[in-house]
């Protein structure tokens, strides 16, 4: 009986050893993950709906100012409409912290940009607590899911 069992448990730990995935990630994938966030920053500069729509996955969602957005689509809409009415909004991932496991990836970073609203002289500085995740299709990041959360600012000291 004892020999039975542990010719069971060898054989279940090896099939557990040969079920678990095993993939590589590189620096080039950490570097890929960030340059899909700069993607669509830069993309959301210039309302291209469909080189974000290219940068999501099906099922795609996020969280921003408070406000669940069901599709890419739904969120570029909410900030075109910012746009549209002359506020100018920069955009820049710095301090990336990525994790890549196998097809998967998530990143966290302090967005650094500005917001210039209609009539003022110069841009406010702004930043931004962001998330995302990613997952690897046809070797591409796309995006699942994105949330932000705008950083109270000081403010200016006289």
């Amino acid at each position: 009986m004892k020999k039975i069992l542990s010719v069971f448990v060898c054989g279940v730990l090896m099939c557990g050893a040969a079920g678990a995935q095993s993939c590589k990630s590189d620096a080039k994938d950490k570097a890929a993950v960030v340059e899909t966030m700069n993607a669509m920053f830069a993309a959301a500069a210039v309302d291209d709906f469909a080189k974000l729509n290219a940068l999501v996955m099906p099922g795609f969602f996020a969280f921003d100012g408070g406000k669940r957005y069901e599709s890419m689509d739904a969120l570029m809409t909410a900030v075109k409409a910012e746009q549209d009415q002359g506020v100018k909004l920069v955009w820049k991932v710095t301090k990336p912290q990525v994790t890549v496991e196998c097809d998967n990836a998530w990143i966290a970073y302090l967005n650094d940009g500005s917001v210039q609203m209609p009539g003022a002289s110069a841009p406010k500085p702004q930043q931004w607590l962001e998330s995302a995740v990613m997952k690897k299709q046809d070797g591409m990041w796309k995006l699942v899911f994105v949330h932000s959360t705008r950083v109270s600012m000081a403010p200016a000291s006289k």
